[in-house]
């Protein structure tokens, strides 16, 4: 007879895995393709259940999916469910969700439905939307674990001021993703929930920090996501499937009730910014956002309200944009280095200003971000693994 050792963390992942299996059940799909492509496949459509299911998930503006709501085309609960079957597909095929939040948002576009039929009116310039969150943000009754084990089953007293101003809006959150351990990494792996794969290619990474809004929204799963970045951990992984992410400035958007790793780093503050599958999407999320004032609620954002005459006039004229292609670590590929410059030219060709960018420098930048990143010592992110003993993820300890 043989004995399994299993250590405490583990028991706790198991738990937590468990619970978040349970509520995914009632939607998953079986027999299911792990290559992506099929998923966002045209010719493919039965395989994400109803038409209407297909149809609503195709749909990757959310101001034409809010028209189609005051139209009553689709009720608030329609369009929900249809994401909720579709972020589980997703979730099937790269291990992207760590907290389902189907119930409460089931129970959400409900209300919405009935105060739309008793009103005629819709609840908000997002009424029905569905949106993601890296598990950075904090929601009511559901945990924010960071993917470290010793923080599971410890829900959130209270709403992000960002899932707060949404909430007010009428947009419904209805998953929470995953992230790296320390969030601070490239690639999207912790040991409580595990790897997230590409959305594409189950042998190839999403990136990170915010690898698994990227994922969801690549196939699909989600028609606009919140993330964090600081150093790339929108940009990355939305440049990796493909998509559109923004980092604005630091403090543009609230980040109260978003947990980080590294507590009282402030000298390279991070950014709380939209992920989208449509460029439009991610102008008007903005411009709402600014417009709801969320200085208000987050004292550390910027009082600056949208300017519209600012934004058209900026869309008037040329852009500068920096090119690298090489910045003395690491050099492009010949043939990426091919389509830079040809896409250089053809910008320039269209009147903006491409400016070479010199990258001397850059090095020691590096070095003193660096320094900050770790001024204490990593001593936030032990004190997290060491709560429930869990291992520390190879990338991590390679980077310490």
């Amino acid at each position: 007879m043989t004995q399994t050792n299993i250590s405490p963390w583990q028991n706790i992942v198991a738990r937590k895995r468990e619970a978040r299996n349970k509520a995914l059940k009632p939607f998953l799909t079986d027999n299911l393709n792990h290559r992506g492509e099929w998923v966002v496949s045209v010719a493919e459509r039965s395989q994400t259940g109803s038409e209407k299911t297909q149809i609503i998930t195709d749909i990757s503006s959310i101001e034409v999916l809010h028209q189609q709501l005051e139209k009553g085309v689709f009720t608030a609960e329609d369009v929900v469910l249809a994401y909720i079957k579709r972020a589980t597909i997703a979730h099937q095929m790269t291990n992207a969700i760590t907290e389902v939040l189907f119930e409460d948002a089931l129970k959400q576009a409900q209300e919405l439905d009935k105060t739309f039929a008793e009103t005629g009116r819709l609840q908000g310039p997002l009424h029905g939307i569905p949106i993601s969150l890296k598990d950075q943000f904090n929601v009511k009754g559901h945990d924010t674990t960071l993917g470290y084990v010793g923080r599971s089953f410890a829900p959130a007293k209270e709403d992000a001021v960002l899932v707060q101003i949404l909430k007010d809006m009428g947009a419904v959150p209805f998953v929470k993703t995953n992230l790296p351990q320390s969030i601070m990494w490239c690639e999207t792996e912790n040991p409580l929930f595990g790897l997230t794969l590409h959305p594409m290619d189950p042998e190839l990474t999403p990136g990170g920090s915010t690898g698994g809004e990227a994922a969801l929204l690549a196939l699909h799963g989600s028609v606009l996501g919140f993330g964090t970045d600081i150093g790339g951990s929108i940009r990355i992984p939305q440049n990796m499937v493909g998509l559109y992410g923004f980092k604005p400035s630091s403090s543009r958007l609230p980040y109260y009730g978003v947990p980080v790793s590294t507590e009282g780093q402030e000298h390279i503050p991070s950014a709380v910014g939209p992920m989208a599958r449509d460029l439009s999407t991610i102008i008007h999320i903005s411009r709402l956002l600014a417009q709801s004032q969320p200085w208000k609620l987050d004292p550390r954002c910027a009082p600056l309200p949208w300017r519209d005459d600012m934004f058209l006039e900026l869309q008037s004229r040329p852009m500068v944009i920096g090119l690298i292609v090489d910045d003395g670590v690491v050099r492009v590929h010949p043939h990426i280095r091919r389509h830079l410059l040809r896409l250089a030219d053809k910008l320039r060709a269209l009147g903006h200003e491409i400016v070479e960018w010199d990258t001397e420098g850059h090095d020691e930048c590096i070095a003193i971000m660096d320094a900050y990143y770790t001024v204490d010592g990593g001593e936030d992110i032990k004190r997290d693994v060491a709560i429930a003993g869990e291992t520390v993820c190879p990338s991590r300890r390679s980077s310490s």
